[in-house]
C-alpha cells in the first residue's frame, strides 16, 4: 500500500482515505493504525529483501553451494502475481471505486448517505492522499540504512532498547498472559476433575473398581484349585454333607 502505479495504491489506498474521510475518532483512529501499518509493512518487506539478497551470505557453505535457480513451476506463478499486482489497479480502478463503481457494486455495498465516499475521497486533500506514499518511503529508507548501510545498528537499537525489544519480541506477552490467566486455570481445574472426578470416583466404583474386585475374587478361588485329588474329594464330599444335612433339617 502506498506505493503508486501497483495494485495496493489504488485498493489499500481507498480504505485509507475512506477512513479519514469519517467524523468518528474511530474512523481517525482506524486512519492512524493504516499509516502506521503502511510504515511497519515496508520496513519489513524491505528488510526481508536486503537480509536475503544484499549483504554476506548468511548460509554455510553447503547450503550455499547448493543453491540454485528455480523451475519453471516456481517461477511462472509468481509472474502471474506480478502482472495482477501491476496492471489490475489500472484495469479495475474505475469498476472498483472510480466513476462506475455504482453500476458495478450495486446494492451490495449499503451506505446511510446518498453520498459516496468514493466520490468524496476525489477532493481530499493531497496531504491526506500523500501520507501513505510518505511512510512507505520511509519505511523503505530505514530498511535500507538499518539493513544495508549500517547493519549493526538493528543489535545496537536492540541492546539500547532492551525493555521494548523484549516486549515487541515477546508480542506484547499476549501468550504468556494468555496462558497464564487461562489455559493455566482450564489445565488446573480439568486436571482436577480428572483425577478426582473420573479416575477416582467414576472408574473406581465404576468398571475399574468392579474388574478389580472380580479379579480378587477370583485370585482367592484360584487358591482353592490346587490340583489334589483328595482335595477335590474331601470338597465334594464336604458338599455332599452340608447338601444332605440341609434336607434332614428341613424336611
Amino acid at each position: 500500500a502506498g506505493i503508486p502505479f501497483f495494485a495496493g495504491y489504488f485498493s489499500k489506498d481507498i480504505i485509507l482515505e475512506s477512513a479519514w474521510l469519517t467524523t468518528s475518532a474511530v474512523g481517525k483512529f482506524s486512519f492512524a493504525l493504516g499509516i502506521i501499518t503502511v510504515f511497519l509493512t515496508a520496513l519489513y518487506a524491505w528488510r526481508t529483501l536486503f537480509l536475503v539478497f544484499h549483504g554476506k551470505c548468511r548460509s554455510g557453505a553447503k547450503v550455499f553451494n547448493s543453491v540454485h535457480e528455480p523451475s519453471l513451476y516456481m517461477i511462472i506463478p509468481p509472474v502471474f502475481l506480478v502482472i495482477g499486482s501491476v496492471v489490475s489497479g489500472y484495469v479495475g480502478y474505475q469498476y472498483f471505486v472510480g466513476s462506475d463503481h455504482m453500476s458495478f457494486w450495486g446494492n451490495s455495498l449499503y451506505t446511510q448517505t446518498s453520498i459516496s465516499y468514493f466520490d468524496l475521497t476525489k477532493n481530499i486533500s493531497s496531504y491526506i492522499k500523500n501520507l501513505p506514499i510518505l511512510f512507505s518511503v520511509l519505511g523503505v529508507l530505514i530498511a535500507f540504512l538499518l539493513y544495508s548501510v549500517f547493519p549493526r545498528a538493528p543489535k545496537l537499537l536492540a541492546e539500547y532498547f532492551l525493555t521494548l525489544y523484549n516486549f515487541l519480541k515477546n508480542k506484547w506477552y499476549f501468550d504468556e498472559i494468555y496462558n497464564r490467566y487461562l489455559v493455566q486455570p482450564i489445565l488446573f481445574v480439568s486436571k482436577g476433575l480428572w483425577k478426582t472426578i473420573d479416575q477416582e470416583i467414576i472408574d473406581e466404583m465404576g468398571p475399574d473398581g468392579i474388574a478389580k474386585k472380580i479379579l480378587s475374587i477370583g485370585r482367592r478361588f484360584i487358591k482353592i484349585q490346587s490340583g489334589y485329588i483328595y482335595h477335590y474329594a474331601f470338597a465334594m464330599v464336604l458338599g455332599l454333607t452340608i447338601i444332605v444335612s440341609y434336607f434332614l433339617l428341613t424336611g
